[in-house]
């Protein structure tokens, strides 16, 4: 049996639960797999865990009466005979063996001039699933002659987390304090200087620590973090800075002392060797080391169920210091003090709200202060040392843009030691063609054209271009477009999602090879995209998987609370019955979702319209549109956000202007609909959907001619296709 708890706590799931995993086998020498979840009552049989397969499944167990020793020249037989490791990796650190590419991943300036030792690049900055992860692996494998690398391992490896630190916290309350992200600045600092003291610690350094413990320079917890072989990981010291009493305080009084005792082991180190290496320090994953939250607070309360919003309380002594007290509101079951204070997550300051110079608001909280607070701390440190202690990170791009100006003067310098990681077009391209390139032999279609310039998508899946189902052009035919220009269009301009269609693509090589004919593989190809789209933009919550979650369940923390029930979101899709509207199409979805039969005075100009849902599609990336007159060589981009824009928003009603004449639902949400809200879905067939993609001019203004003389149904008929 297999006892499996809770798991992927960043994605934010909480469909998860406690349950056994048994293998039962039959006569039939099949092994069925049965899972049970864990009630009051115990543990009871369920269905509710299959979600990447939605079926019980079995497997054939083969049993040899007589086995046979196997010498360790069988073992390496048996290796060499193994399947090969497939090149495609939508998550770098459970890469293995050839999966690395440590030396043969494709670079573009940006990563040149991260990996460029003179650069004083420090920080990568970016969204999830860039592949920020796997520049830092490579950045400590190029690093390890240059500098004496922190954590300290033989080989980095999936087992180490490629040698580097990553850090979390059991509690979020101990981080809060009244000047929270000060207070993180100092505790980075603080953790990173005991961390090196600890890693470069020998007899004569011991005997410092323990003469600064002596005369009260340190006291005994400190000298502890850098002398305990228990705190030889940056997890572990912070992780015991957070537990002392009054931690920020404490560390405040000691920060002189422990600079000038990290000065002192670095001078020695550099006193007993001609050549001294300069350290560095590798962290990753910090956006994981607290629960990312929502774009705002829960309406109800969590607790007493009550229907009325904490935010309705008309006491003049509403307050956190007074809803905290015992004997403020929250003895008296308010539901003000009940969610902030009473709750799971109570008085974590994980729900705080700030005007930024633009006069928006903006979310704060200690998943952002964690890592601007490293930004700032690992800029003051290779400051403070002369560049001899470089730490080398990744955080998110959301929390960098939320607030930057709580990096306060430092900003400059900070904002200068960091990267921010996106890619064009062009260079997703580049990445995808190099992976054809670099992939083993056995999964290609035909592997002797790999190499070959315009055909690795041909060596891949057997056909270079694919016919769109439904755009035509003049003379009837219908229209074409790569293979890797449909797996982009139906991504989210992320590099995880085109390896996820890769990966995916590779799984059914087997049935794309025994298509004969280019025609059939053309199809399977087409199919296999639709379906992996389908699954990557949305997934319902009783079927999402937590390995690899769709994109709405990575970026539902940035959705107000209404958009964030799925309930509400897939009533919404429900609605869109086709994959290119104009501004009339989104007015009658948008009376339905506010419950008006005509739109109120202006429309969404009016403040009476309280949900904005393609304002919400838009800034989610799902909805693009399609400007007129944007004298741009006579032809007309499709504009989505770009993956880097995808960030904490607040409903508005910003999205109609005078110049966009038609809106562009997301190719692969247009699956998800299709699929599984609307079977009469109509597709436009005047050009081909996505981004990264543009329209002649002309074709523009001759759709927006004809949707004004043309009565509806001559409209639909001529530009869509009607299933």
């Amino acid at each position: 049996m297999i006892v499996c708890g809770k798991s992927a706590i960043q994605t934010g799931d909480d469909f998860s639960d406690l349950c056994v995993i048994q293998y039962k086998s039959n006569d039939t020498k099949e092994v069925f797999v049965q899972v049970y979840r864990y009630e009051k009552t115990g543990f009871k049989e369920s269905n509710d865990f299959y979600y990447d397969v939605n079926k019980k499944f079995s497997f054939p167990m083969i049993i040899e009466e007589n086995p046979k020793s196997v010498t360790k020249r069988g073992v390496k037989r048996i290796e060499n005979e193994r399947t090969p490791l497939s090149i495609w990796l939508p998550d770098a650190e459970l890469a293995k063996g050839r999966q690395t590419r440590f030396n043969s991943f494709t670079t573009t300036d940006v990563i040149n001039k991260y990996f460029d030792s003179e650069s004083g690049y420090l920080g990568i900055v970016s969204v999830k699933g860039i592949g920020k992860t796997f520049l830092l692996q490579v950045k400590r494998i190029k690093s390890a002659r240059k500098y004496y690398c922190l954590p300290r391992c033989s080989k980095p490896s999936i087992k180490n987390n490629w040698a580097t630190e990553r850090i979390s916290f059991d509690s979020y309350r101990k981080l809060k304090t009244e000047n929270i992200y000060d207070d993180l600045v100092v505790l980075w600092k603080f953790a990173i200087k005991c961390y090196v003291i600890n890693s470069l610690k020998n007899d004569e350094n011991v005997k410092t620590i323990n003469e600064y413990a002596e005369y009260k320079k340190i006291n005994n917890e400190v000298a502890s973090l850098c002398l305990d072989e228990n705190n030889d990981s940056l997890e572990a010291i912070m992780s015991n800075i957070v537990n002392f009493d009054r931690w920020n305080e404490k560390i405040t009084q000691y920060t002189t002392n422990i600079s000038n005792l990290c000065r002192i082991v670095l001078r020695r180190r550099k006193n007993k060797r001609s050549i001294v290496k300069d350290i560095a320090i590798f962290i990753d994953k910090v956006d994981q080391a607290i629960k990312q939250t929502n774009a705002e607070p829960p309406a109800d309360c969590v607790v007493c169920k009550k229907k009325n919003y904490y935010n309705e309380c008309k006491s003049k002594r509403k307050s956190t210091s007074y809803c905290s007290e015992d004997s403020g509101c929250q003895s008296k079951n308010c539901c003000y003090g009940c969610e902030l204070f009473a709750g799971e997550r109570s008085n974590d300051g994980l729900r705080i709200y700030e005007k930024s110079n633009v006069s928006k608001l903006i979310h704060v909280n200690i998943w952002q202060y964690l890592q601007l607070a490293l930004m700032s701390a690992a800029g003051q440190i290779f400051e403070e040392f002369n560049g001899q202690i470089n730490v080398f990170y990744t955080i998110r791009q959301e929390a960098f843009s939320c607030e930057e100006n709580r990096l306060g003067e430092q900003n400059q310098k900070i904002a200068g030691k960091i990267v921010n990681l996106s890619y064009s077009v062009e260079e997703h391209k580049k990445i995808f063609l190099d992976c054809i390139r670099a992939q083993d032999d056995y999964y290609l279609f035909k592997p002797e054209f790999k190499d070959e310039n315009g055909l690795e998508e041909y060596a891949f899946v057997g056909v270079n271009n694919l016919c769109h189902p439904y755009c035509l052009n003049s003379d009837g035919s219908h229209q074409n477009e790569s293979v890797f220009m449909s797996i982009y269009r139906h991504s989210f301009d992320r590099s995880r999602d085109i390896q996820r269609y890769g990966e995916k693509l590779t799984q059914n090589i087997d049935r794309i090879k025994r298509c004969k004919a280019a025609h059939d593989r053309e199809e399977i190809v087409k199919q296999i995209i639709e379906e992996e789209a389908s699954v990557l933009a949305y997934c319902s919550k009783q079927s999402e998987s937590t390995v690899n979650p769709s994109y709405y369940t990575e970026k539902m923390h940035y959705l107000p609370n209404y958009w964030a029930d799925n309930d509400n979101f897939e009533n919404l899709l429900s609605l869109i019955d086709r994959n290119l509207l104009f501004e009339d199409d989104i007015k009658c979805i948008c009376k339905k979702i506010n419950g008006y039969e005509t739109c109120p005075n202006k429309g969404c100009q009016s403040e009476k319209c309280k949900r904005h849902p393609f304002s919400m599609l838009y800034n989610m990336g799902y909805l693009g549109y399609i400007v007129s007159n944007s004298n741009n060589d006579n032809c007309e981009p499709q504009q989505f956000l770009n993956a880097s824009e995808v960030s904490y928003f607040i409903e508005s009603d910003d999205l109609m202007t005078a110049d966009r004449v038609a809106y562009i639902i997301h190719p692969a949400l247009t699956k998800v609909i299709e699929k599984k809200f609307n079977k009469s879905f109509m597709h436009f067939s005047g050009f081909i959907l996505g981004k990264g993609l543009s329209v002649e001019s002309e074709i523009i203004s001759k759709m927006v001619e004809d949707r004004k003389k043309l009565d509806n149904d001559a409209f639909l008929s001529k530009y869509y296709y009607k299933p």
